[in-house]
């Protein structure tokens, strides 16, 4: 969550992202109607991971539309409907290369 929402007064913003010593994979949907989760936001964020080896953002299209009157939820874009097999191999994948490259 980038922005704050209604069961969350504190967002990803408010931590100090620049410790962090690991690969980092940001995942969002470009076409996320959810007000704390937008993908513009998303993307700014990969900057502030300054001690990261590793900081990789992805951007998944298309899929279901799904229930547009609840844009947060699961059954629309926000839980990336009908990409769920891409979005799963997308992260295996990543997190592959990340442990393959530390062994």
């Amino acid at each position: 969550m980038t922005g704050v929402g209604k069961s969350s007064p504190q967002t990803v913003q408010d931590a100090d992202l620049s410790g962090i010593a690991v690969p980092v994979l940001i995942l969002g949907h470009g076409n996320d109607d959810c007000r704390v989760t937008p993908w513009p936001e998303q993307e700014e964020l990969a900057g502030r991971f300054r001690g990261s080896p590793s900081v990789e953002t992805v951007r998944i299209d298309g899929g279901d539309a799904g229930d547009m009157s609840s844009p947060c939820g699961p059954f629309s874009h926000h839980g990336f409907l009908g990409q769920e097999e891409r979005v799963v191999s997308r992260i295996a994948d990543w997190i592959k290369r990340h442990v393959q490259g530390r062994r």
